[in-house]
C-alpha cells in the first residue's frame, strides 16, 4: 500500500538535516475547533452567501487590436 505524502517535515541541527514524511490527517481536529468557534461566537459569515446575480450582464469578449 502506498501512502500519499503532501507534507514534508524538515529538521535541522548543526550537523544534520532530516527530511521525513509529514503524515498528517486532513482536517484533523476541525470538528473540535468548529465547536469552540461556535461557543465563542466566532462562526458568523464574513461574506453574505446570498447575492443577486440576475442583474449581471452576460460577459462578452472583446479583442484588442
Amino acid at each position: 500500500m502506498k501512502t500519499k505524502i503532501n507534507v514534508l517535515e524538515i529538521q535541522l541541527d548543526e550537523n544534520n538535516c532530516m527530511v521525513s514524511a509529514g503524515l498528517s490527517v486532513p482536517r484533523k481536529d476541525w470538528d473540535e475547533a468548529s465547536k469552540v468557534m461556535n461557543q465563542n461566537g466566532d462562526d458568523t459569515l464574513l461574506i453574505d452567501d446570498n447575492f443577486s446575480d440576475d442583474d449581471l450582464k452576460e460577459w462578452t469578449w472583446e479583442e484588442n487590436v
